[in-house]
């Protein structure tokens, strides 16, 4: 039987950006119950408890899985400890969202994977450009672009550009241990896997990677052009030092999107030329959601898993698709 309500656990809930925009979304939903929040910082926990009005409170989250009653739990702490986190939410057999990077390893995540189907819970991967209303819309516009010349091959998008820079020092990316990580292990690692959404998943065929240090001890520029199988062609490069920059371009027979998102902001606006039309995209935040950006649909995309008892499907990244994001990403780093 479907549930009416799902009760929620968030574990992380500190005044920064990642937090508070999936709990304003959940927030919104009629259907969602926010039951529970955890954080290690006891003055920030009883913040947000007294601003969303829930009563039970943890500094540790082993003792929320073991008294809260939760149909999901979000995880959105420090993306460091994100793997010991859900590890312990999907051990406890509870459906859990987690913000990326889906663990900083392949081993990471492919042990978490295997976790959630031991315990038959479900896990989602936050990689909100896969719902940004934006994004979405030029896939939609490109792939149903009409094909002009007779050719019979594949149609719809067959090559994606993408740029994702940060004014950001490498240094700040560490583990838990204080090793330094590549930055598009943890961050621009949300390009990585965008390439691979809007071309549909497909299995990466080969990978051409070139990664350098042009401003830090550390690897700090990352370039990759990436062949799937099926023959489309995406190519990716990431910068960091320089500017905060996100812009895709998509391309398929006689049409073209060129997507922007300037001045410290993700990708929110763009044009798109299909069947001889250009068309404006813009931020679109409908009644009832929070924002555009993508939050708001995948938090709802998990709920509806979860009440449905569905399995966590395209367009969303489930733990064995973040495992080939992260395939992909070490092998650009291949050669670092």
């Amino acid at each position: 039987m479907r549930m009416t309500k799902v009760r929620v656990g968030v574990i992380g809930v500190a005044v920064d950006r990642h937090p508070r925009v999936h709990l304003r979304a959940l927030k919104s939903m009629e259907d969602v119950e926010l039951v529970a929040f955890c954080d290690i910082n006891e003055p920030i926990l009883t913040k947000a408890c007294e601003e969303y009005g829930v009563t039970q409170r943890f500094l540790d989250r082993r003792e929320m899985l073991d008294k809260a009653k939760m149909d999901a739990v979000w995880v959105v702490c420090d993306y460091r400890f994100t793997y010991d986190v859900a590890m312990d939410c999907l051990a406890a057999g509870v459906n859990t969202f987690m913000e990326k990077p889906p663990g900083l390893s392949i081993q990471e995540c492919r042990q978490m994977a295997d976790t959630a189907a031991k315990s038959g819970c479900k896990g989602m991967v936050g990689f909100n450009r896969r719902f940004n209303r934006v994004i979405a819309e030029a896939k939609r516009l490109l792939e149903g672009s009409k094909p002009a010349s007779g050719f019979s091959g594949p149609g719809g998008i067959r090559a994606v550009d993408a740029n994702f820079g940060k004014a950001r020092a490498v240094g700040r990316f560490t583990d838990k241990d204080g090793h330094p990580v590549p930055p598009l292990r943890v961050d621009a690692i949300h390009h990585v896997d965008a390439l691979r959404y809007l071309l549909g998943d497909a299995e990466v065929e080969q990978v051409m990677g070139a990664c350098a240090r042009h401003y830090s001890h550390e690897y700090d520029s990352f370039h990759a052009l990436i062949k799937f199988k099926g023959g489309a062609i995406a190519q990716l490069n990431s910068n960091y030092n320089a500017l905060k920059l996100e812009r895709i371009s998509l391309f398929a027979e006689e049409a073209w999107a060129e997507l922007l998102g300037l001045q410290e902001q993700q990708i929110n606006s763009g044009k798109a030329y299909v069947d001889g039309c250009w068309h404006e995209l813009k931020e679109d935040v409908r009644p009832g959601r929070t924002d555009s950006l993508g939050f708001w649909d995948e938090d709802r995309f998990f709920i509806d898993c979860v009440k449905d008892d569905k399995p966590v499907a395209y367009p969303a990244c489930d733990l064995n698709n973040g495992v080939k994001t992260l395939e992909l990403v070490n092998a650009i780093l291949a050669d670092t």
